[in-house]
């Protein structure tokens, strides 16, 4: 095969042209992409409110017993409470004074794990500062304050869906069975599956492994069988009556019954003396998060 110097010599020039073309654009490029898109470990801390946590870091396989502060925590760490409680709190890297990102309230009986908490490298970025928990079991409370200039967004992931939350206040609460995510202020995008639901301020929602349900009102109703649609001692309320003061006097009786239609609890007692009756029903709820509480009763009171 007789060669050809001229067409080599023009493929030699012609791919070193378009290496160097390429090169030229990609580069800057490149470089720019980088710096809109690189992100860098936020400094992560852990309180100790009442000792100790159970932490496993990232790597170490085994869980220690920390009684004390503790600063740099690293990703993938896991933080399991049982009567105990801490807050894990997120800060901006590199600064001089660190500005808070984000802050996770961890109570009785719950299992977070810190999965990634990164903000921008550059301060040209427009990216966000973001936090990704994934929240096992039991409760949080997630406050993400507002910054000037750069938003954050925490995504948390749980046995039942997700929710991705930005500037506000936040509760979370994992069971066996459902995920409730309620919202004091801010706003929330909840997704189990191929389900969606955005939440606003005082807004809740609760999802398991077929349905999600909300918005709802953030009010929960603590009080089981609140219509007395259940017979009394089934669910909820349980009937008691204390002796009479007066020998010989009857008790007092608390009984289901409708009145026009409607289901009751009539509490009735024939004698004299004080002889107190009535219903009781333990809450058995934790209400440290609470704005309000309200009771409302309708009452009707007769006099033989």
């Amino acid at each position: 095969m007789k060669r050809n110097p001229e067409r080599l010599a023009w493929i030699v020039l012609l791919t070193s042209f378009f290496i160097c073309v390429s090169l030229t654009i990609a580069v800057p490029l490149g470089v720019r992409w980088y710096i809109l898109n690189a992100r860098i470990r936020q400094k992560v801390t852990l309180e100790v409110q009442q000792p100790p946590l159970s932490v496993t870091l990232a790597g170490r396989g085994e869980p220690v017993a920390i009684a004390g502060d503790r600063d740099d925590i690293p990703e993938r760490t896991v933080v399991d409470t049982d009567a105990t409680s801490g807050r894990l709190v997120m800060h901006t890297p590199h600064t001089d004074d660190p500005v808070i990102v984000a802050t996770v309230q961890l109570h009785h009986n719950t299992e977070v794990v810190l999965s990634s908490a990164r903000s921008p490298r550059f301060p040209t970025s427009r990216l966000p500062h973001k936090v990704m928990l994934e929240v096992r079991a039991g409760r949080v409370r997630i406050s993400v304050p507002s910054h000037e200039g750069r938003p954050t967004v925490v995504e948390v992931h749980t046995p039942h869906g997700a929710a991705t939350l930005t500037e506000g206040s936040y509760e979370v609460k994992v069971n066996g069975t459902t995920t409730e995510v309620t919202v004091r202020d801010g706003q929330a995008d909840v997704s189990s599956s191929e389900l969606l639901t955005r939440l606003g301020p005082a807004e809740r929602a609760i999802m398991d492994d077929e349905e999600l349900r909300g918005p709802l009102p953030a009010a929960p109703r603590l009080i089981v069988n609140s219509d007395f649609a259940d017979p009394l001692g089934k669910e909820g309320w349980v009937s008691y009556s204390v002796e009479p003061e007066v020998e010989g006097e009857p008790r007092g009786e608390a009984q289901r019954t409708e009145v026009e239609g409607q289901p009751v609890v009539v509490i009735e007692r024939r004698g004299i003396g004080h002889a107190e009756t009535g219903i009781t029903q333990r809450l058995d709820a934790d209400i440290r998060d609470f704005s309000l509480l309200q009771l409302h009763l309708l009452l009707r009171i007769k006099e033989h």
